[in-house]
């Protein structure tokens, strides 16, 4: 396997900072760059495995668990991999078209999904962001937020947006409005997910947001954060904070 350069994305001020860190963890320079490619085979992009790194450890999360964390919902989503279909009737022809969750990279999918809304990747730089409550910490500026613990790992909330997933499926009437215009589909789905309407009751998480896009003739699912409910910690960027 070709080895990751660690610099690959990472500002070259915080190579040292990166590397103390890890060390603190217990994790050699050598280890480092196995992890880094560990996250490149997955999926993340080779051009920005260090910046991934970097933007995880500076949240608290050494590279090792960033590692086995990814990997387990990876695992996880494989797995549990089960043929989901939409159907929509369509003056009087029913249409089917397979939805896909997929590793995708860290701008989209699975792979962004886990690093943006459990481990804080770019919580600073971009948008609001919103965190699954795995029980977690997440580090701004040196202070360490605990985070609630609604699902005990990984596995369980890629359980839970695979249900997710298939409820919206056996809706027809849902899936002809959000997912259909006029028996096309639509390029892109943004969808405000109430669980409660849909009979999935979670502690903590009321609403969740899911975002397709229609690729090849399938839905990919694209991101998947909570939106409301006591268990969900939202974090504004500048002077907004956690909320």
């Amino acid at each position: 396997m070709r080895s990751t350069s660690l610099a690959r994305g990472m500002k070259e001020e915080s190579v040292g900072t990166v590397v103390k860190y890890e060390a603190e963890h217990g994790i050699t320079i050598k280890a480092l760059r196995r992890y880094a490619d560990d996250l490149v085979e997955m999926g993340v992009s080779r051009n920005q495995v260090g910046h991934v790194i970097e933007e995880t450890a500076k949240h608290g999360t050494p590279a090792s668990s960033l590692v086995q964390g990814l990997g387990m919902f990876l695992e996880s989503a494989e797995n549990l991999k089960k043929e989901i279909t939409l159907t929509v009737n369509v003056n009087g022809e029913l249409k089917t078209i397979r939805v896909i969750m997929q590793g995708g990279n860290e701008r989209s999918g699975l792979i962004h999904a886990y690093l943006r809304h459990v481990r804080g990747y770019e919580m600073e730089d971009a948008g609001i962001t919103t965190f699954w409550p795995l029980g977690q910490k997440i580090i701004v500026n040196g202070r360490a937020k605990q985070l609630p613990k609604v699902f005990r790992n990984e596995e369980e909330l890629v359980e839970f947006l695979k249900e997710v997933v298939e409820r919206v499926s056996k809706n027809p009437e849902y899936v002809s409005e959000k997912f259909f215009k006029n028996g096309v589909p639509k390029t892109t789905v943004e969808l405000e997910f109430p669980l409660e309407k849909f009979g999935i009751k979670i502690d903590g998480i009321d609403q969740i947001h899911l975002s397709f896009s229609f690729e090849d003739g399938e839905f990919v699912l694209k991101t998947a954060y909570p939106t409301k409910g006591w268990a969900v910690e939202t974090f504004i960027p500048g002077r907004g904070g956690w909320q």
